[in-house]
């Protein structure tokens, strides 16, 4: 591992608030590669403004790392390859930047 991140919050289940009526919905899951779109409140049928309500959201702890090929497995004339990699939970600060980690996953 070459270089890491802090620690950040990602949300998981978020909770819209319509602006118009008030009214509060949801819970969406919301993945890393997507966002939550809200196209209608199903209360008054207003196409927004939208709010997200703080006070229920869950959020979870995500970390950045960047990996890079060991010097050792590159062959000769090439340069080694770099990814960055998002770890979540109980994964977080496992690996110090100049370790040698392993990473299976999606």
């Amino acid at each position: 591992m070459t270089r890491e991140t802090g620690v950040f919050r990602q949300l998981k289940y978020v909770k819209f608030v319509c602006r118009r009526c008030g009214e509060t919905f949801g819970p969406c899951f919301q993945t890393a590669i997507q966002g939550v779109q809200i196209c209608f409140c199903s209360n008054c049928g207003g196409k927004g403004p939208f709010a997200v309500n703080l006070e229920q959201t869950v959020y979870q702890n995500c970390q950045k790392m960047t990996l890079r090929e060991s010097p050792g497995s590159v062959p000769a004339g090439r340069l080694p390859r770099y990814r960055e990699v998002i770890v979540l939970w109980d994964l977080i600060d496992r690996a110090k930047p100049g370790e040698e980690v392993d990473v299976i996953g999606v």
